[in-house]
């Protein structure tokens, strides 16, 4: 090959390369090639308390809008602690909604009468505000009064209050170790949760749960892994471990995997009886026991960026993966 010859192949080559790479970069957003769809929206707006689903919602800098803005409490040796279906499985027994205006929480729980509290963000003259700890940290709360107090203390056999988030200036960041990679991108102040455990938005996938159930031996609900989002058609079991930047809908939302969820016991608590009748700690833990957070996992921990502020969430949604990362490494539970 003389070197005219040799210079027209080698500047094809550079041509064919720099117009493959731009048609990448400008078709990313318009892949076709999703993982998975949105098949479900959910809502708690009490932490670990029922909730509701929603064919789209709006994504604030907290998470879905909201989600765990309300709590249960109880008082301990060093003051109000938050209560969970941890401790009290009859939690499941209560649900909550919102009015249509959002103006509203409305409270219900089988054979007994509906309660309703005003929810405007707002600390008024004559609240009540508390401080209530949440896995070692403390953060300020409103208290929603006795009337509410009483109705759940009735129901779930303990005194317990419940309180709220105090206002739009709530503050309340967690899980700072793994958020590192990701602090230029998301909202501030950085993952600020509301009373989430301690991220803004929990991802499961329904090809998970099938695997779960089927090791499980019973057809339980997703919704006992309490996930804020709900995805269907991902092609592998699992394969969401991998996922590390996610695109979702037609807006272009971006949603980071900070870490797997180590999964407690919640999960074996039967949201329709209030009470425990699987052990799917240890089912899970069986083949997926994390090395380095020692704990089994399921579902992924989800912040997202400043691309989804104000922006809706909606059921039918692809999901697009962006990026990936390196599968996890489980070993047998000691």
């Amino acid at each position: 090959m003389d070197t005219f010859t040799a210079c027209v192949v080698a500047s094809c080559i550079v041509f064919i390369s720099v117009v493959l790479t731009l048609y990448r970069f400008f078709t990313r957003f318009s892949n076709s090639d999703y993982a998975a769809r949105v098949s479900s929206i959910h809502i708690f707006p009490v932490k670990s308390v029922g909730g509701f689903t929603a064919d789209e919602w709006y994504v604030t800098e907290y998470g879905l809008a909201k989600d765990r803005r309300w709590m249960v409490v109880k008082e301990g040796k060093q003051g109000f602690r938050f209560y969970t279906q941890r401790e009290c499985p009859k939690l499941a027994l209560i649900s909550a909604k919102l009015s249509k205006d959002l103006s509203q929480l409305i409270l219900y729980s089988e054979n007994h009468p509906d309660i309703t509290l005003r929810d405007d963000d707002q600390v008024r003259e004559g609240d009540a505000t508390r401080k209530v700890e949440i896995w070692g940290k403390m953060c300020n709360s409103v208290d929603c009064g006795d009337q509410v107090a009483d109705w759940i203390s009735n129901i779930i056999g303990t005194n317990v209050r419940l309180v709220r988030v105090p206002d739009a200036s709530h503050v309340r960041e967690g899980g700072e170790e793994y958020l590192k990679p990701f602090l230029d991108l998301i909202p501030k102040p950085v993952n600020n949760t509301g009373f989430a455990d301690g991220y803004p938005l929990l991802l499961a996938s329904m090809t998970s749960t099938r695997d779960v159930r089927l090791r499980a031996k019973n057809d339980l609900d997703v919704v006992r892994f309490r996930p804020n989002i709900v995805v269907e058609g991902a092609k592998r079991v699992y394969e969401e471990d991998e996922w590390h930047t996610l695109r979702i809908g037609e807006q272009n939302m971006i949603f980071y995997n900070v870490k797997p969820c180590a999964r407690c016991t919640i999960p074996n608590v039967n949201p329709n009886t209030g009470k425990k009748d699987l052990d799917l700690r240890s089912v899970i833990s069986q083949y997926r026991h994390d090395e380095l957070l020692e704990n089994p996992i399921f579902a992924i921990n989800l912040v997202h960026s400043t691309s989804c502020l104000g922006k809706k969430l909606k059921v039918g949604d692809k999901v697009y993966v962006e990026k990936t990362q390196p599968v996890r490494s489980f070993v047998k539970p000691k």
